[in-house]
């Protein structure tokens, strides 16, 4: 896997993804670079400050995964790599994430 789109491998999922059919299979999430980090921490000071026009409106995950997450290419890429590697992947909302189960 191209070392530029994962930004955080082997985070022991047992602790952050409860599933009672995958109980017993390892779980780990993979964590994936994002677009645009600039214009992020630009919307995040937007939102905490009570004069602009942004504050406390929040992203829905969706809408974060679009603005933000990894690139639809880079999704599949990855996803490609893990299920080759005998995983069975989730996505997330927030499109930074993927979850190998297996």
């Amino acid at each position: 896997m191209p070392r530029d789109i994962v930004l955080a491998l082997v985070l022991t999922a047992t602790t952050l993804i409860a599933s009672a059919e995958c109980a017993s299979r390892p779980r780990v999430l993979i964590g994936l670079v994002g677009r645009d980090e600039a214009a992020l921490t630009a919307l995040l000071e937007r939102q905490q400050d009570p004069g602009n026009a942004d504050y406390r409106r929040w992203l829905t995950p969706p809408e974060f995964g679009q603005r933000f997450g990894a690139t639809a290419a880079d999704l599949r890429r990855a996803s490609r790599w893990l299920r080759a590697e005998g995983c069975r992947v989730r996505r997330f909302a927030s499109r930074r994430l993927l979850a190998c189960v297996g």
